[in-house]
C-alpha cells in the first residue's frame, strides 16, 4: 500500500490515508495510542483527505468518500475545594477549569471543560469529542495552585467518572494539597497564575486590600467579595511555605 497523508485532528488523534491500485484506505489511531478503526473503499489510491465539522473525514482518490464518526463524550463528577472558599462547613461556589491530559509527556490536552462548583465543591462536566482512556485530571482555578490527579484516571465513554480531591492528599499529584478542617483543599494565593505563591502575589493582594477593592476579583481569595486582611493572611502564609504547583 502507498501512503498519501498523515494528519492529526484537534484531539490529537492520528489519521493515515493510503491505498492500492483498486482501493482507498484510511485508518485512525486514538490519542492514547490505541487503534480506532480502519476502512477501505473502492477507488484506487487515496490522494488526500481532510477533517471537517463534527470530526467527519473526507477522502479523495479514485473517488470521494465521507466518513462520519460518532461523537465520543466522557463525563466527570468532580469534587474539589479551593482553600480560601472553604469555610469549614460550606464553599462559596466558583468556577474551575478542567483539562484531561494524556498520561505521557508532553501530557497533551485531550478534553477541556468548565464548571461552577456547588457549595459542597462538586460539579459534573462533560468532555465532548473525548474518547475513553486514562488521563490526568488537571484542575485550575482563578487564584489557586494548579493541581493534577495523583495518577491517570480511567474514563469510559458514556459513563460518569467520580473523582474526589477532598478525600485525601494522595488524590493529588505530589500530595500537593492542604488539610483544612477535615477536607483536603487546593492551595490558594496564586493570583498571578504562575504556579507559585510568592512576594508578587502578596504585593497584588496587598495593593487591592489598601484600596478596599471589592466584587468578584481575583485578589479576593476567600470569596466574600472584599479584599482584606483575611486574603492577605492566606497569601502570606502560603508564600512563607513556598507553595507551588507539583506536576508530572
Amino acid at each position: 500500500m502507498l501512503h498519501a497523508q498523515l494528519r492529526m485532528d484537534i484531539y490529537n488523534n492520528i489519521y493515515l490515508a493510503a491505498g492500492t491500485m483498486t482501493e482507498m484506505a484510511i485508518c485512525k489511531v486514538n490519542s492514547n495510542g490505541t487503534s480506532a478503526w480502519t476502512l477501505t473503499m473502492p477507488g484506487s489510491y487515496a490522494t488526500g483527505f481532510d477533517i471537517g465539522t463534527g470530526n467527519s473525514v473526507f477522502v479523495t482518490g479514485g473517488t470521494t468518500a465521507k466518513i462520519s464518526q460518532t461523537v465520543q463524550n466522557v463525563s466527570l463528577n468532580l469534587t474539589g475545594l479551593p482553600e480560601g472558599l472553604w469555610n469549614q462547613t460550606t464553599m462559596s461556589p466558583d468556577t474551575v477549569s478542567i483539562c484531561l491530559r494524556n498520561q505521557t509527556s508532553p501530557y497533551s490536552i485531550v478534553g477541556e471543560a468548565r464548571v461552577k462548583l456547588s457549595s459542597n465543591g462538586s460539579g459534573i462536566l462533560e468532555f465532548s469529542n473525548t474518547p475513553g482512556g486514562s488521563y490526568y485530571i488537571a484542575v485550575t482555578h482563578r487564584n489557586s495552585i494548579e493541581t493534577w490527579s495523583k495518577d491517570p484516571v480511567s474514563f469510559i465513554t458514556g459513563t460518569i467518572k467520580n473523582y474526589d480531591f477532598t478525600s485525601g492528599a494522595d488524590k493529588a499529584f505530589g500530595n500537593n494539597m492542604l488539610l483544612k478542617q477535615g477536607k483536603y483543599v487546593f492551595y490558594g494565593g496564586d493570583v498571578e497564575r504562575d504556579g507559585i505563591v510568592d512576594a508578587l502575589d502578596i504585593s497584588i493582594v496587598e495593593n487591592a486590600a489598601s484600596v478596599s477593592l471589592s466584587g468578584y476579583v481575583v485578589e479576593d481569595l476567600t470569596g466574600d467579595n472584599f479584599v482584606d486582611v483575611e486574603d492577605l493572611s492566606l497569601v502570606d502564609n502560603n508564600t512563607y511555605f513556598t507553595v507551588s504547583s507539583i506536576l508530572p
